[in-house]
């Protein structure tokens, strides 16, 4: 196996940035957003983006309406960009989207450095996975 040097993994890292479906959000200490990618852009509300541009504390919570915890499917109840050292690493929230309305996404959040207060959240929509899910439900429900 050839490992990469740190010039090459940090262009790797750029391309996937730049590359992926996946949304991805870097905040600061006060939630703003420090940087989003182009999947994160494409999901966006254009007053939502534009508020993220400009530095709103907790922007995400525009958008965001909840993730799924073991009490509740759409809960703000220790929200992870409030209590990051309690937070699962990876769980299911929904956003309100620009064009689709109400979706759900399995999300990945982490404190990238702790010092300066950067955290990231990645996000990739499971719409299809639920869809898909819910007809071999019903299937499974008919066949009984």
């Amino acid at each position: 196996m050839t490992l990469l040097n740190n010039d090459q993994l940090t262009t790797m890292l750029h391309k996937l940035y730049d590359r992926t479906t996946e949304a991805m959000f870097f905040f600061g200490a006060n939630g703003e957003v420090l940087s989003m990618n182009e999947a994160a852009k494409q999901i966006m509300e254009p007053s939502l983006y534009e508020k993220m541009l400009q530095g709103e504390a907790d922007a995400i919570c525009l958008t965001c309406r909840g993730f799924t915890s073991e009490d509740e499917q759409m809960t703000c109840v220790s929200c992870f960009m409030e209590k990051p050292q309690q937070t699962v690493s990876s769980f299911q929230l929904y956003l309100e989207t620009k064009d689709l309305g109400l979706q759900p996404y399995s999300a990945t959040y982490q404190v990238l450095d702790e010092e300066q207060h950067v955290s990231m959240l990645m996000l990739r929509n499971l719409t299809r996975q639920t869809q898909t899910s819910e007809v071999l439900h019903q299937n499974c429900a008919c066949n009984k």
